[in-house]
């Protein structure tokens, strides 16, 4: 998949990185909009509170639409599903990547179903 990765402190590299699998509790998304905040900036350019090891992709929220599901029947209902979401910020999970891909992993609480007339923007 493509992807923006901060590779070190504001300097971008754009690049294929594999598609992650979803693991127990969480669900792939294939990103369609991701915002761009002034969090989002700061974390870029090394000037936010959290720190993250290179390279990285960044993005906290998103929405898309959810293309698979990890183990467990909790997941199962939203596959198919246009969602609006954000990373959970926990240093582990958030390596996986952010919203700034193609495709982006997140636990599916963080995942809010959008109606038909909603757009992803």
């Amino acid at each position: 998949m493509n992807s923006v990765r901060i590779v070190a402190n504001g300097q971008i590299d754009f690049g294929m990185q594999p598609v992650q699998i979803p693991g127990p509790n969480e669900v792939l998304i294939k990103v369609h909009s991701a915002a761009l905040n002034p969090s989002d900036i700061l974390f870029m350019k090394g000037k936010y509170k959290v720190k993250l090891p290179y390279p990285y992709t960044p993005g906290w929220e998103g929405s898309g639409t959810v293309v698979a599901v990890g183990p467990g029947l909790a997941t199962s209902w939203l596959l198919g599903k246009r969602v609006a979401f954000m990373k959970k910020f926990e240093l582990l999970t958030y390596q996986r990547g952010g919203t700034f891909a193609e495709y982006c992993v997140t636990d599916f609480k963080s995942c809010i179903p959008l109606a038909d007339d909603i757009s992803f923007e």
